[in-house]
């Protein structure tokens, strides 16, 4: 989940210039990318609140799906005011992945874990950082800009339903149960 949540977040950046001067002026592009990183950042802080209160199987799987689904809804946006709400909403949404993710690993993982578990998730963010950069670019290049928002949502999607599905197995593995 935490390896697609940087598909998608990172994808605007990489159809940026593919849309300045064709849909968006310079100006309205760094807006929209602004837009994600306002509600990003403060949704931290209120989903890392939220977290010690909703289950990290819910919260993670509505930051999922809600990401992906505001992926997909952007590559059909074709105005400025479309592209700052929807981005505004996937920052929001991309905001309660890690909290949840967190929450989850400290409440499951036993001492001896949570090292391994830390690096699994540092390296996941790695590589959701490259393969975002080369899948975007050969997107681009295959189909278009648009393509750079289905193909990271979909998966956002998939990922956040499988989240829900594997959760309770996820939980009776672990030695504390949630």
């Amino acid at each position: 989940v935490y390896f697609c949540s940087y598909l998608g977040r990172l994808n605007y950046s990489s159809v940026m210039s593919e849309l300045i001067g064709t849909v968006l002026t310079k100006s309205q592009a760094g807006w929209v990318n602004t837009a994600f990183l306002i509600a990003y950042a403060s949704g931290q802080l209120i989903n890392g609140m939220l977290s010690e209160k909703v289950s990290p199987r819910w919260l993670a799987a509505a930051g999922a799906v809600g990401g992906g689904l505001m992926n997909i809804a952007f590559a059909f946006a074709l105005s400025f005011p479309e592209m700052v709400l929807l981005r505004l909403m996937t920052g929001f949404f991309m905001s309660m992945l890690w909290p949840s993710i967190l929450c989850a690993m400290v409440r499951l993982m036993q001492h001896d874990d949570k090292v391994s578990g830390t690096v699994n998730i540092a390296s996941s963010m790695a590589a959701g950082t490259l393969v975002s950069y080369a899948m975007s670019a050969g997107l681009i290049y295959l189909f278009n800009w648009e393509a750079v928002f289905w193909v990271p949502g979909t998966l956002l999607l998939l990922s956040g339903i499988l989240w829900v599905v594997a959760y309770p197995r996820i939980t009776r593995m672990a030695v504390v149960e949630v």
